[in-house]
């Protein structure tokens, strides 16, 4: 009876997953932002993670049931779980791995490598139908697993979830603050219930847990895209808007908060003589480099074109002058090490909020200081 009870709620589990992750795909379906390197990855996970719950419910269906067919279909859909259970590992892994260093070539290196193992793990699962190494299909179809091989698929998956999480940890600057708690959270919710269904079997908690996983990062890929610039990766102008009307009700009596906006120098004399991909390039440079530069609590926004802004509060006893000069002798410093056939020399002008002012006159007086610090340096370059 209780054997049953757990086929029941696991089957009903599975659909419920398989609900969900169906309803994500059409909704990305839908969508023409996700036609980019790492949408494409998370949506051949969705697609994974809907054929293992799939799978998955057809085994336990099946399980104890005498119907023509049980049997092979016990054995096949089971050999398809431990030959799929390392997939979901592995492309969360190749999902982080372009997250972080957003290059296709070495994104393809590692899935050369880590496809290997996978591959390995394949045919042995396979083999598992006629040669009981993973599992076994005892008197009455009854599922039961041949330990300690049984556990390899398991740690292999640990595995990929552990390359990820390592993988997070020592890359976390090249990550955003909103991408880092999401990729976290996916490894370490499954990586919990991998164990737990390891350990006790009957629970099926691998599939749902994955489910919600994709969730969260699915609600976390869509705030991307709303508060996100896609070419530079820094907040755009709507998150600024957003930032600013939230802060400036917020600054305390020992706070200062400040605006900087800056405005790259000829940036139009990239695009005609070095055309529009060379021009987008330098943007993501100039904006890499600003991310270097500025301290953790500075909020940088991409504000139009080739205009940024970065939001900063100081205590009443930091000075904006020491903050600008620190931020500026870094990116000089940074500037040296491109390596491009023309300068990206940029204009600054910045100022300080005043109280109970709308972020509007807020940022046409950063506006305005920038324009004057623009021209005084066109007056002088005459």
């Amino acid at each position: 009876m209780v054997k049953t009870m757990y086929h029941f709620t696991n089957l009903m589990l599975d659909i419920f997953s398989l609900i969900i992750l169906i309803i994500i795909l059409i909704n990305n379906s839908k969508r023409k932002t996700y036609e980019t390197t790492d949408q494409r990855i998370y949506n051949i996970l969705v697609m994974a993670n809907i054929l293992v719950a799939f799978v998955d419910g057809v085994s336990w269906f099946v399980d104890t049931k005498s119907f023509i067919g049980a049997v092979e279909l016990n054995k096949i859909s089971n050999a398809l779980i431990y030959a799929l259970s390392p997939l979901c590992g592995l492309l969360w892994a190749m999902f982080v791995h372009f997250k972080i260093f957003k290059d296709e070539k070495k994104l393809k290196s590692f899935a050369i490598y880590a496809a290997i193992p996978f591959g390995i793990n394949l045919v042995v699962s396979f083999l598992s139908i006629f040669v009981n190494i993973y599992f076994s299909i005892g008197e009455g179809n009854t599922f039961q697993r041949n330990t300690p091989f049984s556990f390899i698929p398991f740690i292999l998956a640990i595995l990929f979830a552990l390359y990820s999480i390592i993988n997070t940890f020592l890359e976390r600057k090249k990550l955003s603050r909103r991408n880092y708690i999401p990729i976290l959270s996916y490894v370490l919710i499954p990586l919990v219930c991998t164990f737990i269904q390891a350990g006790y079997y009957g629970l099926s908690l691998i599939v749902s847990s994955l489910t919600l996983s994709l969730v969260i990062v699915y609600i976390s890929l869509q705030n991307e895209l709303h508060v996100t610039d896609y070419l530079t990766g820094l907040s755009n102008r709507s998150h600024l808007v957003f930032y600013l009307e939230s802060e400036c009700k917020k600054v305390r009596g020992d706070e200062e908060l400040y605006g900087l906006m800056l405005d790259i120098d000829n940036f139009k004399s990239i695009n005609d003589n070095f055309g529009h991909v060379e021009g987008d390039k330098a943007l993501e440079i100039f904006s890499t480099i600003l991310k270097k530069s500025t301290t953790p609590n500075s909020f940088i926004a991409r504000y139009a074109g080739d205009e940024f802004v970065i939001i900063v509060k100081l205590n009443k006893n930091q000075s904006i002058d020491d903050y600008v000069h620190s931020l500026q002798k870094d990116v000089e410093n940074l500037k040296k090490l491109i390596d491009a056939d023309y300068s990206l020399d940029y204009s600054l002008g910045y100022t300080k909020y005043v109280n109970k002012e709308t972020y509007k006159d807020f940022l046409n007086r950063m506006d305005s200081r920038m324009y004057f610090e623009k021209n005084k340096k066109k007056s002088s370059n005459r």
